[in-house]
């Protein structure tokens, strides 16, 4: 193997002369690789080898753009050599340049080594140096094209970005304009009536408005505690604080919250355990497990019916981690509903029951909060015939 130096000028005006170009040259002559490297030298960079085997020594350092490799040499054929560098340098660009035009050999070189042209000595001079340059040329549209491929797959990944961004801002927007507007116009209207003299009310329509103005603030709250909590996961503001805890509990206390909110629509709740309590030990953050739990518990007495019944079912699918199943008796969801489940802004074909307002963040945030704790979390469900969300989360 040698590694000639370049030299400066060119012995015809059509070539560039372009010392950073890199350029291999594989024959078994050592006069014909001699001649070859003093023609292209003067307007490549240039190395020589006189096998495929001492050629693909050279590759990972020298990376050339454009390979000329004799077709019959000993040991490795041309074709062969050259196959080895397509799957190696995928963009450069091979040319064949032997004295033998047998069509077999032809072929060969052009289905297994990826030849961009294939070239009978004796050569032109000329021919051979535009046929080179040519050469050059195609690696560098080769290139482009790649670079343009990837330029076009940002634009879309980007653009992809922008429309998602535009969705979202577009959601805010309806949240502001309704569901937080409003409960505010909600709110300004039975102040009004409370502190107007000339509304001569009861003390139990006062009763009232404060509890609807109570109910129209926490649901105000609750909107953009909502928003904060996703901003704030997206931005990595929120870690989570892996502990040892008890799975039990944080659904009974989840149930606990809920049975005045479940007595309200005559819905009853359920707690059943397939295990020992105190064995549904798992390494999670308490936080969260309980915001996921109070969001799948909520959202089955939303979309319940009057008078059915939400059930929640603790067990172990597997040593590794705990399962905790939150089955309503609601409408399902369709298949549909079923793929934007977990999207951020999901608007779902079913409606609460009582109408209860939805952000359509609660869901996404709790997919979330389990990805970060390592858990998994799913829906299971036909339409009308109820859902199952199943949580898991690892064991302690």
């Amino acid at each position: 193997m040698i590694k000639l130096s370049k030299q400066r000028g060119a012995t015809d005006a059509s070539q560039v002369h372009q010392p950073e170009r890199r350029m291999l040259i594989v024959d078994d002559e050592p006069a014909l690789l001699n001649i070859l490297s003093k023609l292209f030298s003067e307007f490549y960079d240039v190395r020589v080898a006189s096998s495929g085997e001492a050629a693909l020594e050279l590759i990972d350092d020298f990376q050339p753009e454009v390979i000329i490799a004799d077709q019959r040499m000993p040991g490795m054929s041309g074709a062969e050599f050259l196959a080895q560098t397509s799957r190696m340098l995928p963009k450069t660009v091979r040319i064949v340049l032997t004295g033998y035009t047998d069509l077999h050999d032809i072929v060969e070189s052009i289905n297994i080594g990826h030849v961009y042209l294939f070239l009978t000595k004796p050569w032109e001079t000329q021919e051979l140096l535009d046929a080179v340059k040519t050469a050059f040329d195609y690696y560098d549209v080769v290139t482009q094209n790649a670079e343009l491929k990837r330029a076009i797959v940002r634009y879309e990944t980007a653009n992809g970005e922008l429309q998602e961004l535009h969705a979202e801002k577009d959601e805010l927007m309806n949240i502001v304009a309704h569901d937080l507007k409003n409960p505010i116009h909600q709110i300004i209207g039975l102040a009004q009536m409370m502190k107007d003299p000339s509304f001569d009310l009861a003390q139990e329509q006062y009763h009232e408005f404060s509890r609807q103005i109570h109910a129209s603030a926490e649901r105000m709250y609750d909107m953009v505690d909502s928003l904060l909590n996703m901003r704030a996961i997206e931005n990595g503001a929120i870690k989570a604080t892996i502990i040892p805890l008890s799975l039990a509990a944080v659904a009974k206390s989840a149930l606990s919250d809920y049975r005045q909110r479940a007595e309200a629509k005559s819905i009853a709740l359920h707690y059943n355990s397939l295990l020992g309590d105190d064995k549904a030990m798992v390494q999670a953050d308490e936080s969260f497990v309980y915001q996921v739990v109070d969001n799948l518990v909520s959202n089955a007495i939303k979309y319940s019916p009057n008078g059915s019944a939400v059930h929640l079912l603790l067990s172990q699918d597997e040593p590794a981690y705990y399962r905790l199943e939150v089955r309503d008796e609601g409408p399902g969801l369709t298949h549909d509903d079923q793929k934007h489940l977990f999207s951020k802004f999901a608007r779902l074909s079913a409606r609460p029951t009582g109408g209860e307002s939805s952000t359509g963040l609660g869901l996404s945030i709790a997919k979330r909060m389990m990805d970060l704790m390592h858990g998994k979390l799913w829906c299971e469900s036909t339409a009308g015939q109820g859902a199952t969300f199943i949580m898991e989360l690892p064991a302690a």
